[in-house]
């Protein structure tokens, strides 16, 4: 029989882009019948476990909050490296916009829909942008890949 303080668990979100490991006995573990846990679930209640930070092996936790999120995640693996990525956010901050989106699928259903964004001149082509030289400059756009509609509860 497995020595509860040496138990491993493991498991990953339904995508599998987040992956997790815990070790050890868990502090606490329950249900939750609170309706923001119904609500991500599906279910009745939603079984939990808390295990001590010291426990939680992790990855992809970043990445994927990044995409879901239409941001970026940075990993520097020295110091010489945060003077380029403090560069990067900084022009990301002055150049942000914002976007307005009105689904024509108004149905409070909860199912996930998929987002595209694309630059697009006023001819419909794709868009050009030049610098002050008149170079084309590589446009990227960070936006979120979809979200899940609202979910009417009865």
């Amino acid at each position: 029989m497995t020595n509860p303080d040496e138990q491993v668990r493991q498991g990953s979100c339904l995508c599998g882009r987040v992956r997790f490991r815990v070790k050890g006995r868990p502090l606490r573990v329950g249900l939750c019948h609170c309706q923001d846990c119904r609500r991500a679930s599906g279910s009745f209640f939603t079984p939990f476990g808390v295990w001590p930070i010291t426990s939680y092996e992790g990855s992809g936790e970043m990445k994927t909050f990044a995409s879901l999120t239409g941001g970026r995640a940075y990993f520097p693996r020295f110091d010489g490296e945060l003077r380029g990525i403090f560069g990067d956010i900084a022009a990301d901050i002055r150049n942000q916009y914002t976007i307005a989106y009105h689904p024509t699928n108004t149905k409070l259903d909860g199912t996930y829909r998929k987002l595209k964004v694309e630059l697009r001149a006023p001819d419909g082509g794709p868009l050009k942008v030049r610098d002050q030289k008149g170079k084309d400059v590589k446009v990227v756009v960070y936006a979120r890949e979809g979200y899940t509609a609202k979910h009417q509860v009865e």
